[in-house]
């Protein structure tokens, strides 16, 4: 059996993405606790901003990842599947290019969805209706993630007030987002290792109505 080339950089990538899920309901917990008792906060500042580091450095690291399991998911998706349309380096490019990248992300998860949902099998099918219900959603919270932090940069840096209220928006947000980012994951992952599999049964299949003629 062929090994998917996208199965081990795949694991790494969730391995990451959990831990960076782990620290952001830490860092939501540590906003919580601001809201509720200040002075215990204070004693959890530090902490708080370890993690924040922690989890910039892991996200950067992340998507370096994440550019290289789409590479290789659309490696997979050219080897089982017949005039797959997307080649393996534009699917990195697509997000990588600004302004078209509004429109290339989304060409390159609706075409996995597509290519999962055309095989007319329950599995696939649900597959296929997850990226696509989970996609709209990735892109609301990543416009209303960007324009939260745009909003707390700016009010920082006026030195105004800012509310409760919008510092647990941006946690809250942030880890909607990654949590949208793991459906994403994990539906793409499960279609990838169906086709490979269903197309391997197919084959073998053939071959023994080859040798049984």
């Amino acid at each position: 059996m062929k090994k998917l080339a996208s199965e081990s950089i795949g694991k790494i990538l969730r391995t990451i993405l959990l831990v960076i899920i782990i620290a952001e309901l830490i860092a939501l917990s540590t906003t919580i606790i601001y809201v509720i008792n200040y002075d215990l906060y204070l004693s959890l500042a530090q902490m708080e901003h370890a993690i924040n580091i922690f989890i910039l450095i892991s996200l950067l690291i992340m998507y370096v990842i994440y550019f290289t399991w789409m590479y290789k998911v659309h490696i997979d998706m050219q080897y089982y599947t017949l005039n797959y349309p997307i080649r393996p380096s534009k699917s990195v490019w697509s997000f990588l290019i600004p302004i078209y990248n509004l429109y290339g992300a989304w060409n390159v998860h609706s075409n996995l969805s597509n290519t999962f949902s055309q095989r007319n099998y329950s599995n696939f099918t649900k597959i296929g209706d997850r990226i696509m219900a989970l996609l709209p959603i990735a892109y609301i919270l990543t416009f209303a993630d960007r324009v939260l932090a745009n909003i707390v940069n700016d009010m920082l840096a006026s030195q105004e007030f800012i509310s409760d209220f919008i510092w647990l928006s941006v946690e809250v947000v942030f880890l909607a987002l990654l949590l949208t980012y793991w459906g994403l994951y994990k539906s793409i992952t499960n279609g990838v290792r169906l086709i490979g599999g269903a197309d391997l049964s197919s084959n073998e299949d053939e071959t023994t109505e080859t040798k049984g003629a």
